[in-house]
């Protein structure tokens, strides 16, 4: 029994090591060694993990919307489950898992395993920027305040009263019905504040009449993205350029990389330093390998996508019903604007550098033009003019 129990012992030893050196291979081919990656499907002809086409989109989606403030933990359990993310129930992913994939590194295409960092060679669903954006949200998020029923105000998180103190909102009634106001919160050391309330219907037309110099017809819209194609086009005598640049850049890193491991080798550094040192590395390397595979499959530089969401987003404004999608107000203002303020019942925010060039461009480019658009009841002339566009290089 002795016997057959130390040729037990052994046959354990040896299925140890040899997963432990499959782990090991698989790492260093930049594959994950799990079983499973939410938004992932194993590949057995690639023996690796490949995007599914519709929870891949949710992930990134849940990414997106997540870093630009529209969406918090809870927000999108439910966001996924319109990508039919679910639980084992069927029910919304709930908030600890969805911060757990907001952190999660793989899906920016980095593995960590056992405390150590790889770069992966599967396809990443998000940018190393994206990430980044949305880990500093999650940290301005991480004391939220606490209530106790969730309500649909659109516009509270957004704006600060003259105090310092931010806007709430709440249900009042008045005049024969029952309104929505936003308010001072009050929370500013205690201080008193006499700032007076005012109606959710003032908010909305307010920020439209700030918004209106940035609202772009189909047409106008249709022709800047035709322009955004043709700059597109140009962009290819610059592609081998670039993809150069990045290759000069990647030279180094892989040289420090081997430096790196032989120093650890000789003990020169700690385990927690090679292990930090070596994380800022693959972190840097995967982020330049990305905007090279991007340049190789896109042929576009770095300004053309932002480009073209920016004229989605104002062509936008020029819908006729956009001021019954409060959702889609509110996160326009809070995207393009700065200092967003509520005081004696007005509603101000200016506009961010990347987006405070547009009313002028606009109303130049129209001033030659005897052809009007209509929007929220006022009429614009509209110009096919847009010798400025080199503007939209964000």
């Amino acid at each position: 029994m002795a016997v057959e129990g130390g040729r037990a012992t052994d046959h354990i030893l040896k299925w140890a090591v040899n997963l432990k050196r499959t782990f090991e291979e698989k790492l260093r081919l930049g594959k994950f060694p799990g079983t499973r990656i939410l938004g992932y499907d194993w590949n057995e002809k690639v023996k690796d993990f490949v995007p599914n086409p519709e929870k891949a989109k949710g992930i990134q989606t849940l990414f997106e919307e997540f870093a630009e403030g529209r969406l918090g933990f809870e927000a999108g359990g439910r966001r996924l489950a319109s990508f039919g993310i679910l639980t084992s129930t069927g029910k919304p992913l709930p908030r600890s898992y969805v911060q757990k994939i907001l952190t999660n590194r793989l899906y920016m295409g980095v593995i960590v395993w056992k405390g150590e960092t790889y770069e992966g060679k599967f396809t990443p669903l998000v940018t190393v920027e994206l990430f980044e954006k949305v880990q500093k949200m999650i940290s301005k998020r991480s004391r939220p305040r606490k209530v106790k029923r969730k309500h649909n105000f659109p516009f509270c998180g957004i704006f600060r009263c003259s105090c310092g103190a931010m806007i709430t909102a709440q249900w009042a009634k008045g005049h024969g019905g029952i309104y929505r106001y936003y308010r001072c919160s009050r929370k500013v050391h205690h201080q008193p504040c006499n700032e007076p309330y005012i109606r959710e219907e003032q908010v909305v037309s307010q920020c439209m009449n700030a918004l209106r110099p940035f609202a772009l017809s189909p047409q106008e819209a249709a022709e800047l993205h035709d322009i955004i194609e043709r700059e597109g086009k140009k962009e290819l005598q610059t592609l081998v350029t670039s993809l150069q640049q990045i290759d000069v850049k990647l030279e180094p890193l892989e040289e420090q990389h081997r430096n790196l491991r032989r120093l650890a080798l000789t003990g020169t550094f700690s385990d927690e330093e090679y292990r930090e040192s070596k994380e800022e590395l693959v972190i840097e390397q995967t982020r330049l390998k990305q905007e090279k595979r991007r340049l190789q499959k896109t042929r576009e530089n770095y300004w053309i996508e932002p480009a073209r969401r920016l004229v989605n987003t104002l062509k936008t404004l020029g819908q006729a019903d956009i001021t019954k999608n409060l959702p889609e107000i509110s996160g326009i203002v809070q995207k393009i604007g700065t200092n967003h303020v509520i005081s004696r019942k007005t509603v101000s925010f200016s506009f961010s550098p990347k987006y405070d060039f547009i009313p002028s461009l606009l109303a130049s480019a129209r001033v030659a033009s005897a052809t009007f658009v209509s929007f929220g009841g006022d009429r614009f002339p509209q110009s096919s003019k847009w010798c400025a566009v080199e503007g939209l290089n964000l």
